[in-house]
Parts: C-alpha cells; structure tokens; sequence
C-alpha cells in the first residue's frame, strides 16, 4: 500500500502573532491617552506651561506611537513567517513535520514507534482551541525533551495545532490504539 496525506495542518495564526498586534494595540491606547491627557493639559496648564513644551511632548507622543507601530509590525510579519514555515502531514504511515524557513529539515515519525500521545494547551489555546501534540516515541523522546525543546523554540512534533486532542485522537487512529 503506497503513502497517502490524509491530514495537512499548520500551526494556528495566533499564538505567533499576539505579542505584535498587543503592541500596535498599546501604541494606540497610548496615543489616544496621551493626546487627551495634553489637550487638557493645554487648557488648564497654560499659564504653567508654555505651549512649545506641549507641543513638544506631543510631536514625542507620534513618534512613540509610530515606533511602537513599526516594531509591533516588524513583530507581526516575524510571526507570520514562523508560522508559515512549519507544516505537518499525516500519512497513513507517519507524521511528517517540514520545517521551510531559512533552513529546511524534515522530521518523520513513524506511527509504530509512537507509544503515547499528549495533549498540551495553555489557558488561552483551551479558550480558542489549539494546543501542541506530543507525540512519546518507545525510547522516551516526548515527555523527556519536551520541555527543553519548547524552552529553546524548536519544534516540538504538532506545534499550536487546531483541535489538538482531534489531532491526538486521529494519530491514536492511524496507530490502531484506543481513542481518548
């Protein structure tokens, strides 16, 4: 019997971009706040202040928000990109992790060596349903290296996942082991 896809996932987009869009979303909270905290300081402090000061702190105020815009964007297409550098196929045989970004690696694990399947989800993976799926191979590969790899930020088999424990109960499948 020949190979055959049956499943094509990527990692789902949120957990890779949320620090950029909190900082573009700061820098607009800040901006705003900021512009009314001087537009009532221009009224109230006036004879305190002179105008070029406000004047000033606002023009900084721009800068800042257009920084932190710039850096929550550079952040955002980073994310993008990691994100769309991970794919996982699972064949009738194994599960396959292709890795394309500036190196290219392939990892395979086949469905015979898998002796367990774990299902790891943060609070906010839970609320939005995605999660990691570790795969435990025979020799202990999974629950041993799995917090040193996803401390360094390899990939850790099926990396933020939709529906992870479909995903774990589809591997358990294709291994002919009980579902969950």
């Amino acid at each position: 019997m020949s190979e055959a896809t049956l499943l094509k996932l990527k990692p789902v987009i949120y957990p890779y971009v949320k620090g950029g869009v909190a900082l573009m979303i700061l820098a607009a909270i800040g901006y705003f706040a900021l512009s009314q905290f001087l537009h009532i300081a221009r009224g109230k402090l006036s004879q305190f202040v002179s105008s070029s000061i406000i004047a000033q702190a606002e023009q900084g105020a721009i800068y800042l928000s257009v920084f932190l815009v710039f850096a929550g964007s550079v952040w955002l297409a980073v994310g993008i990109l990691q994100r769309n550098a991970y794919s996982y196929l699972l064949t009738n045989r194994r599960i396959i992790v292709k890795r394309t970004l500036l190196s290219q690696g392939t990892r395979s694990i086949p469905y015979e060596r898998i002796s367990d399947v774990l299902v790891s989800q943060t609070w906010m993976g839970r609320l939005l349903n995605y999660g990691d799926v570790v795969c435990v191979t025979m020799s202990g590969y999974g629950i041993l290296d799995h917090e040193r790899y996803k401390s360094a930020g390899y990939v850790r088999e099926l990396d933020s996942v939709p529906n992870p424990k479909k995903v774990a109960d589809f591997v358990l499948a294709q291994k002919g082991a009980p579902s969950r």
